[in-house]
């Protein structure tokens, strides 16, 4: 059984329904005379036609360099009771840290857990969420005593995301972001959460997706809204980070890897578009540290079964432009098509990265000039998977997801926390 992550998910979502160069710069914002009171639209920025960026061959076969150190091992593991099937999210939490347990479900309703786990992996006590929208549950945050969880339904063809506030295990508030408007990644600044997505085109159109950034109080109020809409350009978020004078947003814009920093209101302060050759690439994670600012993306093909890893370092005084990359590609050898997808990204002495596989979890990481310090597999048992996302908690990768056989039908996954 295989799961879906909230990557694939949301993969799956712009494959169905969405249909290079250096440079970029500050655009001026105006309104929006279509959008709800406190939303507005930035216009077109300025246009460059820098050649292509290539960039290096990519470093080593299956993704791994040779004479490269193997990675570190993991700290901590968890593996919780079969009662659920997935750790589907990890997000701060006090000293420590929370895990969204779901996957059981019946009868129409879904409910998921809450696990608060200490900043060693031991878990401790559980708050059970009832009755949730639909059974895709993303993420959650907690904004202060609320806890906010975030997932998506699906209407006919039209995707569109949920938040439900809760305190205690009870709601609080819900919350609709609004027709064909999916969100793949959210932060938490003080007591706001600040999500980063896509306003999909309608039904019948045959129009681009628009990026958007959308602020979210405690109590489920969108206090503002941000859209990204460049005219004949497919543009879409897919990471959000804070930094000391706003926020960066990654994604991609058209095929093109996409960098925006805005400031605190959402105003664009600058942009970078990097082309690759003919890849396609999509930003799915950035890391704002004391060495440097880093982008990771992955290529975009959902057929061919070639996908890898672009890691970026960027120069937020020049306006993102690129100071080195690093190619991570499991098919660097040419003699089988593999998968290698990003999940998350940190500053520790320089990126470090976790990324997933089938079956196995990459890990990497390099110093801050971009030379590869480890890289390498991690997996269970060989007659096991483990299907795996990560998340930031406190500057700390924590790799998640479920674990499993392939070749079982009796195998019944188990939800799995590996601290790194």
């Amino acid at each position: 059984m295989r799961p879906r992550s909230r990557r694939s998910v949301l993969a799956a979502a712009g494959a169905t329904l969405l249909g290079g160069c250096l440079g970029g710069g500050p655009a001026t914002e105006t309104a929006d005379p279509t959008a709800t009171a406190g939303s507005t639209r930035t216009p077109t920025a300025t246009e460059a036609t820098a050649e292509p960026f290539d960039g290096p061959p990519p470093l080593g076969r299956d993704a791994v360099p040779e004479g490269a150190a193997a990675p570190p091992a993991f700290a901590d593991e968890h593996t919780f009771d079969g009662s659920f099937s997935n750790a589907t999210d990890v997000a701060p939490r006090g000293d420590g840290a929370s895990v969204l347990l779901t996957g059981q479900w019946g009868g129409g309703t879904t409910t998921a857990t809450l696990v608060d786990v200490t900043a060693d992996g031991r878990p401790g006590e559980r708050i059970a969420v009832e009755d949730l929208p639909t059974s895709e549950i993303l993420f959650h945050r907690h904004l202060g005593d609320r806890t906010v969880v975030g997932g998506y339904r699906r209407d006919d063809d039209t995707f569109r995301t949920w938040l439900r506030g809760i305190e205690t295990g009870a709601r609080v508030f819900e919350t609709d972001l609004g027709e064909r408007t999916v969100v793949s990644d959210v932060a938490v600044v003080d007591s706001t959460l600040v999500a980063a997505g896509v306003k999909q085109p309608p039904d019948d159109s045959n129009g681009n997706g628009a990026a958007v950034l959308l602020w979210v109080d405690a109590d489920g109020t969108v206090a503002r809204r941000v859209t990204f809409d460049t005219p004949d350009a497919n543009e879409r978020f897919w990471a959000v980070t804070p930094t000391t004078n706003g926020y960066l947003a990654g994604g991609s814009r058209s095929d093109d890897v996409w960098v925006v920093a805005v400031d605190h209101e959402g105003t664009r302060r600058w942009e970078r578009r990097v082309r690759r050759g003919t890849e396609s690439y999509i930003v799915e994670g950035l890391a704002v540290g004391d060495t440097g600012t880093y982008a990771v993306a992955r290529t975009e093909q959902y057929a061919t079964g070639d996908n890898h890893v672009l890691l970026l370092a960027l120069d937020p005084g020049r306006e993102g432009a690129v100071e080195w990359t690093r190619v991570f590609d499991p098919n660097a050898d040419e003699t089988r098509p593999g998968e290698l997808f990003p999940a998350a990204i940190v500053d520790d002495g320089g990126p470090r990265l976790a990324g997933h596989t089938r079956g196995r979890i990459w890990l990497g990481a390099t110093d801050p000039d971009g030379a590869v310090r480890w890289a390498g597999y991690h997996r269970f048992r060989a007659d096991e998977h483990l299907q795996a996302l990560a998340s930031v908690v406190d500057g700390r990768l924590i790799c998640h997801g479920r674990s499993g056989s392939y070749d079982s039908d009796s195998s019944t996954p188990t939800p799995w926390v590996g601290w790194q």
